[in-house]
């Protein structure tokens, strides 16, 4: 399955649906207060699972680093990501899960996207003895650990950022090891 993308399943996450900001602008939700918050994800109306055309027309210049990451995670760990509603503040997302245990959510954006990735209190002390890009060095320190883990929200706009993803996957969770005949 070499550079292409599966959608087999659908899963949607709450039951709460976006109140748009104006609808001119895709990935504005609306917050408690008059000022509009950002989404995590572009695609955001829970009645409308985006296409994978779609998907890929929103990433844009960035769909190469989309793929190399969902490229990885297949060859790695033999997972096909799963389409997933998340909420009206994270949107549509390519949930790579097994075991009822999370690996990544990749939330595809307006010419970019942002890979979530959840780090247990060991994994995260480790990361922090890792060298990563800056945006990344950074979001490791700052990110607050909490009691289910350290939550990093990474937008992915740069080779050094997909390889960053890559690796704190690799810390996260080991490979598959594939049998030799």
């Amino acid at each position: 399955m070499a550079g292409s993308m599966s959608w087999p399943t659908t899963r949607s996450g709450n039951d709460r649906t976006i109140a748009s900001a104006d609808p001119g602008q895709p990935g504005m939700i609306q917050s408690r207060g008059s000022i509009p918050a950002m989404a995590i994800g572009y695609f955001l109306d829970k009645e409308h699972q985006p296409a994978k055309k779609e998907i890929e027309a929103a990433l844009a210049g960035k769909l190469c680093f989309w793929k190399d990451i969902v490229q990885f995670i297949e060859n790695n760990y033999e997972l096909t990501g799963e389409l997933a509603y998340g909420g009206k503040n994270y949107g549509w997302n390519l949930w790579y899960r097994k075991g009822g245990k999370s690996l990544v959510c990749l939330y595809p954006g307006q010419g970019s996207f942002t890979a979530q990735v959840v780090l247990g209190r060991d994994q995260s002390e480790q990361a922090l003895h890792l060298k990563f890009c800056r945006s990344v060095d950074r979001l490791l320190q700052e990110t607050p650990q909490l009691h289910d883990g350290k939550w990093l929200f990474i937008p992915v706009k740069s080779p050094a950022e997909a390889k960053a993803v890559e690796k704190l996957l690799l810390l996260k969770k080991h490979p598959i090891r594939r049998k030799t005949l």
